[in-house]
């Protein structure tokens, strides 16, 4: 193996796989969360693997991305080939099962009707499982500047990204702006 190669993160990776399989697949059930019993809500089991271990899926895959960017100080012509080829598995993903669910009429749905609407697109992946690749597009950009930023740079980029943390559940709820739910972790 190469010298870059790190054995336990292909532990961390298959561990990983398996709790996005999971969640894509209710395996734990929902949660009373998610219903109008929530006044007799007591944690379980189910909520405590839903909420604290599987949603954690996607960061360390995006983690584990942004490190090896970071550590082998990766040049912009591999960066922009990568970035290329995760924009399109974002396209043929997204147009696939934009397609398998429901054919041209669905297919139909993807053209944009105002400019915000595109971004949204582009940002959930039209709102389908595929937001995945664009969050990682997003952050293996953000990698590769900040590791050609000073540290001073770096810790007022990580302070705002605390406040951003912090306000953006709050204004998910107070604008409905579901998209942002999957960025906010």
């Amino acid at each position: 193996k190469s010298s870059s190669y790190i054995n336990g993160f292909d532990w961390v990776r298959a561990f990983m796989s398996v709790a996005v399989v999971t969640w894509h697949l209710h395996t734990f059930g929902k949660s009373i969360l998610y219903t109008e019993k929530f006044e007799r809500f007591r944690i379980n089991l189910p909520d405590l693997l839903n909420f604290h271990l599987v949603p954690v899926s996607v960061p360390a895959f995006l983690l584990i991305s942004c490190y090896f960017i970071a550590r082998n100080q990766t040049d912009w012509p591999h960066l922009r080939h990568r970035l290329w080829r995760l924009a399109l598995l974002v396209i043929f993903w997204t147009v696939m099962l934009s397609i398998w669910m429901g054919g041209y009429g669905e297919l139909k749905k993807m053209i944009p009707e105002s400019p915000l609407d595109l971004l949204l697109k582009i940002l959930s992946a039209n709102g389908e499982y595929y937001y995945f690749f664009v969050s990682l597009i997003f952050c293996l950009l953000a990698a590769f500047v900040f590791t050609r930023l000073s540290t001073l740079w770096n810790w007022i980029a990580f302070a705002l990204s605390l406040v951003i943390m912090f306000f953006l559940p709050q204004i998910v709820m107070s604008n409905y702006q579901t998209i942002l739910i999957s960025y906010w972790n």
